[in-house]
């Protein structure tokens, strides 16, 4: 895409060097200004040039005819390439003030991104992840498959929390599930007490319920309010042939 041309006035305003031609000894001072402006070095190089008869008469008390005439060529020569380089320096210019466009428009575009990416990562983070309504969740549990174990099949049933008009839990019939949801009995410490309960025929109270998992009197008492004991229930599993064995 081509740049838009620059205006009138522009042009003259970014030509103001020019009347450093009319001051007739410091011509050369307007190629120091222009190479300066538009990073041209060839430019700096050409000022140090024709600054060289204007040194010289500065510092030379007899002014003769040939220092005279070194310094009206130079001066009619600086004035000449001063309007033969304008139309390059303004192009210059203009060059260099829609590559800073250019850059100030990519970083901005680069800003606007990074900051749109960290303002969808804060929003992720942010966001509250729906839960399942209470009907969802009981439909879930009622599809749950069987426990196997041992290539038997045992159907946990579904373990309400405990509450104050929940039933009591009984200590030597109780899955594993619900002996968990008891005050102070890990997930861990319940598989232990199933593991024991098995092995020992059931618990006799819940003082040997706490006594086995190592479970402190101040537990203990909270528990007995959500507990019973009953004698342990012997599983039946179905058989390989379909008959019922105890």
């Amino acid at each position: 895409m081509q740049d838009p041309e620059k205006s009138f006035l522009w042009k003259l305003g970014q030509s103001w060097y020019l009347l450093f031609a009319l001051t007739l000894i410091f011509n050369w001072v307007a190629f120091f200004y222009t190479g300066q402006r538009a990073r041209n070095t060839r430019w700096i190089v050409w000022g140090g040039v024709y600054a060289v008869p204007f040194t010289i008469g500065m510092f030379t008390a007899n002014h003769g005819p040939f220092l005279i005439g070194l310094y009206w060529i130079s001066y009619v020569a600086s004035v000449i390439h001063l309007f033969t380089v304008r139309k390059e320096y303004l192009m210059r210019l203009q060059m260099l003030e829609n590559s800073g466009q250019d850059t100030a428009k990519l970083l901005k575009r680069r800003l606007e991104s990074e900051f749109k990416a960290i303002a969808q990562d804060l929003a992720a983070q942010e966001s509250i992840v729906p839960q399942e309504p209470p009907q969802a969740q009981q439909t879930h549990s009622e599809h749950q498959p069987p426990h196997r174990t041992n290539g038997t099949s045992t159907i946990i049933p579904q373990v309400p929390p405990l509450g104050p008009d929940a039933p009591p839990v009984d200590l030597n019939n109780a899955p594993e599930e619900q002996l968990a949801l008891l005050p102070g009995v890990s997930p861990t410490l319940a598989k232990k007490a199933v593991t024991e309960r098995e092995q020992r025929g059931g618990f006799e109270s819940l003082e040997a319920f706490c006594d086995v998992l190592g479970i402190k009197p101040p537990h203990m008492e909270r528990i007995r309010a959500h507990t019973t004991v009953k004698p342990l229930e012997k599983q039946q599993h179905d058989a390989p042939g379909g008959r019922l064995v105890d």
